[in-house]
Formats: C-alpha cells, structure tokens, sequence
C-alpha cells in the first residue's frame, strides 16, 4: 500500500512524534510510506529534516509566514494543495492543515484516494475562520481517527461523527527500563511538552512556588517550545520566566528550548517526577515517555490523560487547575522513595501495553476500510 502521511511541523509535537513512529512502524510492515511536512521559509531546520532521523522518505515544503496564525494557516494549506503529489493509495493528515488541503484536493480531483485524519484532540480556537477550518477538519475526510475515547465520545457528541480509537504506541527500546541514572541529589521535577495555554505551565510555576516552602532546593526543568499559535504576539518563554521571577523561583526553574532527541531519555531519567499540568490533552504521550522509564507522573484529570495514569495505581491525577494539590503530589511523591518506586514501577508496566507495530496495524485495518468502501 503506498501511503502519503502528512503533519504540519517538523518540530517534535505530539502529532509529528506519532507521524514519524507510524510511519516508520507502517513502513516496517512492509508497506510504501511517504512523509510530508512543512516548515517556514528562512526558519532553520533540523540536518535530518525532522526533529530526528528517520528511514521514511520525505519531502518538506516551505511557506511564507506572515506572523499572523490565521494567514499562516491558509498558506500551509495552500502549500500543500500546491505541492503535494497524486498517486498514492491513502492519504492520511495528522492535523486540521493537511485535513484541509486533502479536503480540497480531492474536491477539485487532483486526487481521488480515500482520506483519513488522526484526531489528538480538538483546539478551541476564537476566530470563525479557524473555528471553521477545524469543523471541517473533522467532517470532510473519508475515516476519523481518535487517540482516546475520550476523543471517541467527543466526537460523537459534539460532531454527530463516529472515529475508530487507535491508541498511541511509545518506542520501549528508546524509553528503556534502567536506562540513564540520576547523576545529581538535588529533588527534581520534569515538564516536557508545548508552551502554550492549553498546556497550563504556569500552574505547574505556582504549584512549585509552594513546593520550594517545603523544598527549597527543589529544581524544575521545562523543556519546551511555543506551538503553532504561539509566538506570534509575545514569547511565550519569557512570559512563563517572568512569572517565574514575580514569584521568586526563578533560581529554582531551568528552561530548554529543545533537546536533541537522543538526549531526551536522560532528562527524564534525571528526574524524580514528571508532571504534565494540562488543561487539555488527547492522550499524553510525554506521559508515556517518563512511565516507561519508569518515573512517576502527576497530571490533570483530562481528556484522555485517565485512560493512562490510573490515580494513585501508577500516578496520581487532580482535577484541573488544582495547584495546591498539584503542590502536595509532588512533595509527597519526592518525600516518599517507596511512592515513588511503587507508582514507576506500575507506570511502566502499563505503557507496556502500547507498541508503534499495535497502533500500525489497527491503523491498517481503517485504511482496509476506507479502500472497500471506495472501490
């Protein structure tokens, strides 16, 4: 089968982690996959094209940036409608920008092969044009994908659209079980993910103001970037480090644009928690990350964040916007060795469960699917 995957990034975001694993374990199955992805113009890239190598063939086609994350979006689109090659069995979008472009490429016939869309999770966004672009998104290709059923339910709910749930895989021989130790005494806490308002980092800034009461060597690294609508108007990592500052723990928090690929087991394996303070997540794939390594998680009780972490069985979940008791787990989990073994041990059995090949072949099977029901 020969396969088109498109993701809007290069950047090591969630849905371009789950192209690059897809099609790599897709590919592995013995099919024909091809991946296409985006990039500003002048914005420099990475030597292997994405975050990370990959064995995929790739094309990565740049647009102009006007600054402006509406005009953006239409020229990404635009891009692809422009470039993006016919001929392959299956089209299959990461996001709302390739979902669109396939829409109109196959509804002015440069292409006529069926078309599928991953959906993480639903943005919420404030302007009609983009509002519109992501309903569309959601309607207008040929099979759905969700990440969780939460996002199953949603879907349905909201859409009246049915979606096939393939759950997320991790890479275990990356993620090893004992692989990296923890090189200093210091308690340490890990955020990995986007800085953007739906990934609530300043929660996780004034849970540590409390946690540095209790622990005042207590250290917090972020490593993170702004996403595809952040940026635009203000840097995002200066506003979470100027908060940081106003709360008087900055000598406390380290921030990290980016850190190689190769390089990321270790930051997890330095830590003695992970916390993902999201306000919305489609699964949780950082999540994923530090349970196989075997670290024990903190997050919010949303989207499908609990069909993972199971409270107080291998992690321990609050409800959102908590940020004392966001401040209790930690300490108690950085106060209690025992906790903390017991809930990383669970945590990585139950990533266990998830493997690229799974997802690859439950993914197979809609694009079986989607081919009947176009022939």
């Amino acid at each position: 089968m020969r396969i088109a995957m498109l993701t809007y990034s290069t950047k090591p975001r969630g849905g371009v982690v789950h192209a690059l694993n897809l099609s790599e374990a897709l590919q592995d199955l013995g099919h024909d996959v091809h991946l296409f992805s985006l990039k500003k113009k002048g914005e420099k890239g990475f030597p292997a094209g994405f975050y990370r190598k990959t064995s995929v063939p790739r094309d990565i086609y740049t647009y102009s940036s006007t600054g402006r994350t509406t005009s953006d979006v239409r020229r990404m689109i635009a891009t692809y409608r422009k470039d993006l090659p016919s001929g392959f069995d299956i089209y299959h979008s990461q996001d709302c920008i390739g979902a669109n472009a396939l829409f109109e490429l196959k509804d002015s016939g440069r292409i006529e092969a069926p078309t599928v869309r991953t959906i993480h999770h639903i943005d919420e966004f404030r302007g009609k044009t983009l509002a519109k672009l992501q309903e569309k998104s959601v309607h207008l290709l040929d099979e759905r994908i969700v990440v969780s059923k939460y996002w199953q339910k949603a879907l349905k709910k909201d859409f009246k659209e049915n979606a096939h749930l393939v759950y997320n895989g991790i890479d275990l021989s990356k993620f090893k079980s004992g692989r990296g130790k923890k090189t200093s005494s210091r308690p340490s806490i890990l955020y990995v993910g986007g800085l953007e308002a739906r990934k609530g980092v300043e929660f996780l800034l004034l849970a540590m103001e409390l946690v540095i009461k209790r622990i005042p060597n207590a250290k917090l690294t972020v490593v993170g970037r702004s996403g595809l609508t952040g940026g635009q108007f203000f840097n995002e990592r200066e506003v979470f480090a100027d908060l940081a500052r106003r709360i008087g723990i900055d000598k406390n928090v380290v921030f990290k644009n980016f850190v190689p690929d190769g390089r990321l087991p270790q930051y997890y394996s330095e830590c003695d928690v992970f916390v993902l303070p999201s306000r919305m997540e489609g699964w949780g794939l950082t999540l994923m990350e530090a349970m196989a390594l075997e670290k024990p998680v903190v997050a919010y009780r949303v989207g499908g964040i609990p069909e993972l972490v199971d409270h107080g069985r291998n992690g321990l979940l609050l409800d959102c916007g908590d940020v004392m008791g966001l401040a209790e787990s930690i300490i108690r989990i950085l106060a209690d060795k025992r906790l903390a073994k017991r809930l990383g041990k669970a945590g990585r059995k139950k990533v266990e469960e998830f493997t690229w090949d799974r997802t690859a072949k439950m993914t197979l099977e809609v694009y079986k699917r989607a081919l009947r029901k176009a022939s």
